[in-house]
């Protein structure tokens, strides 16, 4: 008996990869490093690739893609799930290098307004870095998760917790003051993303913002 499973990927090899891929493909548009808008379709990247490389087209007859890495554009973005989601090519010089052969990487971006919020996967399995930037891209700071041991008095035991949103907490001083809210909070986007949310709201400046469960 024939194995649909095996047929599919060896009919993809002999036949155009947007026809086996097409429903994967959105509208959407890049921004080229001259800053010109070129629209037309993105396919949407898996998420261990999506840091790295971008497939675009013109539109759905188009038979060619072109390959774009975060060294080409500075920005590219796509419709999906009634939203729009945002990449942004970002300098890893300093931060975290993605790759031997790129000095950047695509962020997706989280937030939008007085701060932008952008999250990167550096290796499958591994926690994301996330990058903070202001509304004028003067300054981009950098967190990635890093564990501190201490010796919890009460429970009398030694406890693990994580010391980034402790300094991602001295970012919102002038919106959330307590300090002590930052200590042992969860190391994940929907904690960055809904503080990043609460410091725009605060000085009325909230442009974008991602769906959370």
């Amino acid at each position: 008996m024939i194995n649909p499973k095996r047929v599919f990927p060896l009919l993809c090899l002999l036949l155009s990869p947007l026809i086996c891929n097409g429903q994967k493909w959105r509208n959407g548009h890049y921004i080229t490093l001259e800053n010109d808008t070129i629209y037309g379709q993105i396919r949407v990247p898996t998420k261990n690739k999506r840091a790295y490389t971008v497939l675009y087209r013109e539109s759905e007859s188009s038979k060619q893609a072109l390959e774009l890495n975060p060294e080409q554009v500075l920005f590219y973005a796509f419709e999906h799930k009634n939203e729009t989601v945002f990449f942004k090519s970002i300098a890893m010089k300093g931060r975290i290098q993605p790759t031997p052969m790129l000095e950047k990487a695509f962020a997706r971006k989280l937030v939008g307004g007085q701060l932008n919020l952008y999250v990167f996967y550096p290796v499958r399995g591994e926690k994301p870095a996330f990058y903070v930037e202001r509304a004028d891209a003067t300054e981009i700071y950098t967190y990635t998760k890093t564990d501190y041991l201490f010796y919890h008095s009460s429970e009398k035991r030694r406890l693990y917790y994580d010391r980034t949103l402790v300094r991602f907490g001295s970012t919102l001083q002038e919106c959330i003051a307590s300090t002590s809210y930052f200590y042992r909070r969860p190391y994940n986007i929907e904690e960055f993303a809904k503080l990043t949310v609460a410091y725009n709201k605060c000085k009325g400046n909230l442009t974008y913002q991602i769906k959370l469960p």
